[in-house]
């Protein structure tokens, strides 16, 4: 994991301290990629989270996203990105099918509707070579999570192949 938060970077650290196969560097994940993808053992998850604070790092993360599969087409990509009233999700989602990249999974979970004026709604992942398994489950347990999760009417969920 790559984080250069310090207090992000601790909690990491914390709850990453027990798996002797991960470890948490201070490393700019815009620069990690090239430096750990693909791994030796071929095998993998790459999880991409930018903070989406200035207006072109969703661009830059489909890029990364992008350059990563040229680079580890086997791997298993999730981009996580917010969902807003700021439309960051389908910019996200627009540009990722546009890829060409197998068959995606679009996973959104949203703990109440959108404030015109901003702010946190729900999450999405954009997942690239899901593991067979992952879509039964997440119909099994989407459900159930958002019924807890749930701020108000909005709550929902959306689970999706975005095949072409």
């Amino acid at each position: 994991a790559c984080e250069i938060e310090p207090n992000a970077r601790r909690q990491l650290i914390d709850a990453l301290r027990r798996d002797t196969q991960a470890r948490v560097v201070d490393l700019d994940g815009w620069t990690a990629l090239p430096a750990f993808v693909p791994p030796n053992e071929r095998r993998g998850l790459v999880l991409i989270d930018p903070p989406y604070e200035e207006k072109i790092e969703s661009e830059r993360a489909l890029r990364m996203l992008a350059q990563g599969l040229r680079r580890f087409a086997s791997g298993v990509f999730m981009l996580w990105y917010p969902i807003k009233a700021a439309q960051i999700a389908d910019q996200v989602c627009a540009h990722a099918a546009a890829l060409g990249i197998g068959e995606p999974l679009k996973v959104e979970l949203r703990v109440r509707e959108a404030f015109k004026s901003g702010g946190l709604a729900g999450s999405g992942l954009i997942i690239i070579n899901p593991p067979w398994t992952l879509e039964k489950k997440l119909h099994e347990t989407l459900p159930k999570l958002t019924q807890i999760l749930a701020q108000g009417d909005g709550a929902r969920f959306t689970l999706e192949s975005q095949t072409g």
